[in-house]
């Protein structure tokens, strides 16, 4: 499958290149490899910082009026009709009509 997308990247003038497990290693040090059998890599593919993805998602959700809450422990969820009311914590209780955990 990955050989045939590559054929395919390259015929719209995309370089895709096949690698083997060593030269993901010699890539990616900290990647674990042990049960690769290949990766496929685009040089021209984005990049991206996860902290920056994650504070410009916050930022969004913030803009849409969401509350962000951090540095707080949950210590559980008051539940109604199989849906979370509000959330329990060790600074309160604090309501809500929908609870995004990450």
């Amino acid at each position: 499958e990955f050989k045939r997308l590559a054929t395919t990247a390259k015929s719209f003038g995309m370089d895709m290149q096949l690698l083997s497990p060593a030269e993901v290693k010699r890539m990616w040090p900290l990647m674990e490899t042990g049960d690769l059998v290949g990766a496929s890599w685009l040089p021209t593919d984005g990049q991206a910082s996860p902290s920056d993805i994650t504070q410009s998602l916050a930022k969004g959700a913030r803009m849409h009026g969401a509350k962000l809450f951090e540095n707080v422990r949950v210590t559980g969820f008051e539940m109604r009709d199989g849906r979370i009311t509000a959330v329990k914590t060790e600074k309160g209780d604090i309501a809500c009509d929908k609870v995004v955990n990450c």
